[in-house]
């Protein structure tokens, strides 16, 4: 081997070892799911009225795992150093699961992404028009939901949670403040049985 190919073997491992031996950085970023924050140990009763939440229907822009904001002049930013831990249509299906079970009134048999296991069961299907936050500190969830059986709407109705504040300096704010607006349309839901 020629001295020209050795010094270029050289370098090159020497290069290769400097990438390999970077330190690894820690991903700040804070990860937040809707729903509950405790589970409730009550035991549930089937025999009440029998729910399927279906996916909900959200701006094009929400899918997937960015949280964002809007700002005043229309436009939409993420929010640096906060993503959702989950595809936001399933943990809008999943915490309001739990927010129509935990009200006592109604039994989810289960929610999208899982199949829907039984034909007894009411489908609930909901339209958000709006579903975030804007960069001066409110939040807004307004849209329309239904409840449907063999594919003929039994009841609907219209909500608008926008008089919610949160404190743009702590996105934990922003995922309480969606949590308090699910509840309430949960309520809403299970109020029209």
């Amino acid at each position: 081997m020629n001295t020209k190919a050795l010094f270029l073997l050289l370098v090159s491992a020497f290069l290769l070892s400097g990438c390999v031996n970077l330190k690894p950085q820690h991903d700040k970023t804070m990860l937040y799911t809707l729903g509950m924050s405790t589970s409730s140990r009550q035991e549930v009763d089937t025999s009440l009225v029998s729910y399927y939440v279906a996916r909900p229907e959200l701006p094009g822009y929400l899918q997937g795992t960015k949280m964002f904001v809007r700002t005043k002049s229309g436009e939409i930013d993420s929010l640096v150093g906060a993503r959702w831990g989950e595809n936001l249509g399933e943990g809008i299906a999943r915490a309001l699961g739990e927010y129509i079970q935990a009200s006592g009134k109604a039994f989810v048999r289960s929610q999208y992404p899982w199949p829907k296991f039984s034909n007894d069961t009411q489908d609930v299907r909901v339209l958000f028009k709006r579903f975030g936050v804007t960069d001066d500190g409110y939040v807004e969830v307004v849209g329309t939901w239904q409840v449907r059986k063999d594919r003929k709407t039994v009841r609907e109705g219209r909500f608008q949670f926008v008089d919610l504040k949160w404190d743009t300096a702590m996105p934990a704010t922003y995922v309480a403040q969606l949590n308090k607006a699910l509840e309430l349309l949960a309520q809403d839901i299970v109020n029209s049985i």
